[in-house]
């Protein structure tokens, strides 16, 4: 076979070949009459620049597959994202090794919970959770995955954030019984001081 001037195949005897002309770039991969790409099995290879490859589907400069509106596909059951990043089935971005990956820099953790770029672990709604992702209060008082509050040496408090004392009096976090009124009361329930004078 010989390949004509004007680009079509010519048998040895001079004859075109087939009813389809066909043209050959200079590196062989075959070329329509418009010079667009075309794979061996008349599959589109380049339209204006971007790659095509089986069933008219988009590939990206890296050979990641992209649909004909550029948004990335399916790949073996994986949808990928923007920059080949792979999206898990609700939609969170995660790395190609399945771990989640940063949104607008705070990187993502399971159930919800994220990873500040400080490395404080913050709830769905951005309340602070500590490493084992109880929720953090003030003075280190944590609440625990069931509701209930801890001092931060892991004691129990009250909703106030007192410690329930079994007389009913209730202990602050440094174990001094405060009254009603916030005075600080002895262990029989009477306040020592007031105005400077002990009672």
């Amino acid at each position: 076979m010989v390949l004509g001037a004007d680009g079509v195949v010519l048998g040895d005897i001079g004859l075109v070949l087939g009813a389809i002309s066909v043209v050959l770039g200079a590196d062989g991969v075959v070329l329509e009459g418009d010079g667009v790409l075309l794979g061996t099995d008349g599959v589109l290879l380049e339209v204006d620049g971007v790659l095509l490859g089986a069933d008219g589907v988009v590939l990206g400069a890296d050979g990641v597959l992209l649909g004909t509106d550029g948004v990335l596909l399916e790949v073996d059951g994986v949808l990928l994202g923007a920059d080949g990043v792979v999206l898990g089935a609700d939609g969170v971005l995660l790395g190609t090794d399945g771990v989640l990956l940063e949104v607008d820099g705070v990187l993502l953790e399971v159930d919800g919970v994220v990873l500040g770029a400080d490395g404080v672990l913050l709830g769905a709604d951005g309340v602070v959770l500590g490493a084992d992702g109880v929720l953090l209060g003030a003075d280190g008082v944590v609440l625990g995955a069931d509701g209930v509050l801890l001092g931060a040496d892991g004691v129990v408090l009250g909703a106030d954030g007192l410690v329930p004392g079994a007389d009913g009096l209730a202990l602050r976090a440094d174990g001094v019984v405060p009254g009603a009124d916030g005075l600080v009361l002895r262990a029989d329930g009477v306040v020592p001081v007031a105005g400077g004078v002990v009672l």
